[in-house]
């Protein structure tokens, strides 16, 4: 291991270390349940899609008075 941090600058040394710090980690941490994740996006699936929906008619009704503005 010694030998691998040798090859490696010292300014990459402690970014290193952090992330085999941080694999370890992960490593030993228990599996995490997307179930109420899954089901919190679902319900807000159609809110968020007609929130989406309206900046895009915002902004296409923008973008067409600008054209507008450059034609004239």
């Amino acid at each position: 291991m010694n030998k691998v941090f040798g090859y490696i600058k010292k300014g990459k040394r402690a970014v290193v270390a952090g992330v085999v710090a941080a694999s370890a980690v992960v490593a030993n941490a228990a599996p995490i349940d997307p179930a109420p994740v899954v089901s919190s996006i679902g319900s807000n699936e159609p809110a968020v899609i007609a929130i989406g929906g309206a900046i895009i008619a915002i902004l296409a009704v923008v973008l067409g008075f600008k054209l507008i503005k450059r034609m004239m």
